[in-house]
């Protein structure tokens, strides 16, 4: 029987059966064949390493159910974090190029209470969060916005207030070079 959390807990999995005559054992790790599904640290996205890349912004749309919990957030001494609440979720970064002043918005509408952060070092994610919002619950959105200090590289991360929330989701990013418009636009 492969079970899941609720009702509403789905996606792939990848369930592996060995069976071994008495006194047989094996360290060989099992070979994949075509058509297998990845495990999460196959998965674009799963890691700030493996994170998608989002330069120059887009709309994205995704399902965190199959992904890990890589990555949380530095807690407050509310006990709260950089998005005002755990987020125990699985997660998916995207990555994004910038120059020193670009100004990064990123809009998160998911089917369960997600949360969104942003995040400037790869090594500390967590600890390095800049903004995030976790005000919305199910079908709500949450908005980040972060003027870069310096040339580099920021990381946005969809992730979930609990390890049970997870699913779809849709992403919106836009960068812009902060300045405001020209006079008469």
């Amino acid at each position: 029987v492969v079970d899941g959390y609720s009702a509403s807990a789905s996606g792939a999995y990848i369930l592996d059966i060995q069976i071994f005559n008495e006194g047989e054992t094996s360290t060989e790790a099992p070979t994949p064949t075509p058509g297998d599904t990845p495990t999460p640290s196959d998965l674009e996205g799963d890691t700030c390493g493996t994170a998608i890349d989002a330069t120059g912004g887009g709309s994205f749309t995704g399902d965190t159910t199959g992904f890990t919990n890589d990555y949380s957030t530095a807690t407050a001494p509310d006990g709260g974090s950089c998005t005002g609440f755990g987020v125990a979720g699985p997660d998916v970064v995207y990555s994004v190029d910038v120059l020193a002043g670009d100004e990064v918005s990123a809009s998160l509408t998911s089917a369960y209470d997600g949360s969104l952060w942003l995040s400037n070092d790869c090594g500390a994610l967590g600890d390095s969060c800049q903004v995030g919002d976790d005000g919305a619950f199910s079908g709500g959105v949450e908005d980040v916005v972060y003027t870069a200090l310096e040339d580099g590289t920021l990381y946005i991360v969809v992730d979930g207030y609990s390890a049970s929330t997870q699913g779809t989701y849709s992403l919106a990013i836009t960068v812009g070079d902060g300045a405001p418009p020209p006079p008469g636009d």
